[in-house]
């Protein structure tokens, strides 16, 4: 019920920020709006849910890695990525391998993450040339995520069973020069058993 209280919530925020970028006076505005695409890298810790990590031996948060391209017209933001999760994992195993071309073997540890793609719209406010502040929301579709050893055929491996899904992030942009940005973001999730998170992206602007 919450988490549907949560995407009602969502749905709101959307549709008022789209009517707030209709009734805003353009020419207030016309000095900052601008059309540029962006390729950022994103890094930052998302909370996960405490009994999902704990059945899955897993530690309640994880590091998050996004890899992305965003594009602006005007006020309209949007963008898509992939995604990708350290897990700080609990239950770690061993095994023994060769190395396919040496024959050496030799005992490895197993490693926990998750690898998704994403995608996002949102609205973008600026307040001078340097700074503004942008409303995302989007949709975070996880595609593996697993134990196992790295790099290594028919070794033995383990499903971890967490997944993300439905997502807001308000953010903080700060525009260096014309090609060079960051980003401060807090990323919070509807849906899946990702709770929350801070994110720092640096991006390349151009246009």
């Amino acid at each position: 019920m919450q988490k549907l209280t949560q995407q009602c919530l969502f749905a709101t925020s959307l549709l008022a920020l789209s009517s707030v970028a209709q009734a805003e006076d353009a020419g207030s505005q016309d000095s900052y709006q601008h059309q540029q695409s962006v390729m950022y890298f994103s890094v930052g810790s998302i909370g996960i849910d405490k009994t999902v990590a704990f059945f899955e031996g897993i530690g309640d948060s994880a590091t998050s890695i996004r890899f992305g391209y965003e594009d602006q017209t005007g006020n309209f933001v949007w963008g898509v990525g992939v995604s990708g999760l350290l897990y700080d994992d609990e239950e770690k195993f061993s095994q023994q391998v060769e190395n396919s071309w040496s024959g050496k073997q030799s005992s490895e540890s197993s490693d926990a993450d998750a690898f998704g793609v994403y995608g996002e719209i949102g609205y973008r406010h600026a307040f001078n040339e340097t700074i503004s502040a942008t409303f995302m929301g989007g949709y975070d579709f996880t595609i593996t995520s697993e134990r196992g050893i790295s790099n290594c055929s028919n070794c033995y491996s383990e499903d971890i069973d967490v997944s993300a899904g439905l997502y807001v992030a308000p953010r903080l942009d700060i525009q260096f020069n014309e090609s060079f940005l960051m980003q401060l973001s807090y990323q919070n999730y509807l849906s899946g058993d990702l709770s929350s998170g801070l994110m720092v992206t640096f991006g390349y602007s151009y246009y």
